[in-house]
């Protein structure tokens, strides 16, 4: 489970270094995919709310947690040069913690069903 730690506290460190430097991520690299920074905030709120939850066995405790963080960093982000607050980033910083959590259950269902087996 070391490996979870691991992951965990790498996902962190992006996701903090993504959401809180001054500009935005999206302006630095030249995508022309319309909405990809929805995708991008999915990502990097889903992944370290799935890792950290697998690593200390508290979904919901994580899951709110990451979603509270969400929140508070569209309001932090008002106040960094070059950044601005966004309900709509906020909504995918929640879905991609609300599909970590989907997956952590299927995952558990099925380890449920693999042990009776």
């Amino acid at each position: 489970m070391r490996w979870v730690a691991v992951f965990a506290f790498v996902a962190l460190a992006v996701q903090l270094v993504a959401v809180y430097a001054p500009g935005s991520v999206a302006s630095a690299v030249e995508v022309s995919i319309p909405n990809i920074d929805k995708v991008v905030h999915l990502l990097i709120f889903g992944l370290p709310a799935y890792f950290f939850a697998r690593w200390t066995g508290r979904t919901w405790l994580v899951a709110a947690v990451f979603v509270a963080h969400g929140a508070l960093s569209e309001f932090i982000q008002g106040f960094i040069p070059g950044r601005d607050p966004d309900v709509f980033d906020f909504l995918a910083d929640a879905a991609g913690v609300a599909v970590a959590v989907v997956v952590l259950i299927v995952q558990g269902r099925v380890r449920a069903r693999r042990a009776l087996a």
